[in-house]
């Protein structure tokens, strides 16, 4: 904001800003891509399916044997990517 401020009176400054922002923009994309490969397993991001966190005793889940940290990609013969989905499909 104050490089921006300065490059009011001299107008090279907002090179600078703008090569800053560009710079700092990639530093944060490389920071969260490291810190989500650091994340455990079930906090990573998906594109597909839902992973399995946690089964309560006596349910359908633990009927079926799933396990922690299997993943869901359909139910009943549909994609399912979202919660939403997968009780729709349900």
């Amino acid at each position: 904001a104050l490089l921006g401020a300065a490059s009011i009176w001299f107008e090279p400054i907002a090179w600078g800003a703008v090569l800053i922002a560009v710079v700092g923009r990639a530093f944060l994309s490389w920071k969260q891509r490291v810190n989500d490969n650091a994340a455990p397993f079930y906090f990573s991001k998906r594109n597909q399916g839902l992973m399995v966190l946690g089964i309560i005793p006596n349910t359908p889940a633990a009927d079926l044997k799933l396990e922690i940290g299997e993943v869901i990609t359909k139910v009943n013969g549909i994609e399912v990517k979202t919660v939403s989905e997968f009780y729709e499909a349900l």
